[in-house]
């Protein structure tokens, strides 16, 4: 199962990686990419906070190998 706490550490490695970051144009790309994963984990959270006190897992109907 894929949790929101494996989600974060990818993304951390992802926003880590930044020897590509070279000029202007790739750190605005980076900054992009950064903000995109912090909405995706946000978002990620807020639905698991709704559904707090259930048994449905939001990560079920997904496969993630």
């Amino acid at each position: 199962m894929l949790t929101i706490e494996r989600i974060k550490n990818i993304a951390e490695d992802i926003i880590a990686d930044d020897e590509w970051v070279n000029d202007s144009h790739s750190q605005s790309e980076h900054a992009g990419i950064k903000a995109g994963l912090y909405a995706l984990i946000h978002h990620l959270e807020d639905l698991q906070q709704d559904k707090l006190g259930t048994s449905i897992d939001i990560f079920s109907t997904y496969k993630v190998n």
